[in-house]
């Protein structure tokens, strides 16, 4: 299924009630994510707080990769940590982020300008400019679902292998 979304904020929220609803229906699941930045608990902190500790309850792991190092994703990483959740930043990154649970392979695939804006923005630490110029700007986000048992538990062992 390929999704199609105006903003970044848009996709974001639609894939955290969607996960949300798959995760909660089931426990002891690895969920991992590959992410080329890290913006989420800037913006909501107590929400994220609240969800992993509740999924985290019912058994499940979280495992991020995340090529961004800017101080606002050292925040992140210490929030992550202080949750008890896998954590970890790398060199390089890929052309989409990637969220993988259940029998889930999801690819987000944000535009090239926005993708450098980000990085440039959490590097300077202008949340308001991020908010304004990259997570509400209008475009075109693409969102492709793959639902498939075998892809999705491939790509988990290869995420979690980093750990």
């Amino acid at each position: 299924m390929i999704l199609n979304f105006e903003t970044i904020f848009d996709a974001e929220k639609y894939l955290y009630y969607f996960m949300k609803t798959e995760l909660f229906k089931k426990k002891g699941d690895k969920v991992c994510f590959q992410l080329s930045n890290e913006w989420r608990p800037i913006f909501y902190l107590r929400a994220e707080y609240n969800y992993y500790k509740r999924l985290k309850e019912k058994g499940h792991e979280f495992y991020f990769l995340c090529s961004g190092n800017s101080y606002l994703e050292e925040i992140s990483k210490k929030f992550y940590k202080s949750l008890n959740i896998h954590y970890k930043t790398l060199k390089n990154s890929s052309a989409n982020d990637i969220i993988v649970f259940g029998n889930y392979f999801i690819q987000i695939f944000i535009p090239e300008n926005l993708r450098i804006k980000m990085k440039d923005y959490l590097n300077n630490k202008d949340i308001l400019k991020l908010l304004e110029e990259v997570l509400q700007k209008k475009t075109s986000i693409k969102v492709v679902i793959n639902k498939d048992t075998a892809l999705a538990g491939e790509i988990k062992k290869q995420i979690i292998s980093k750990f």
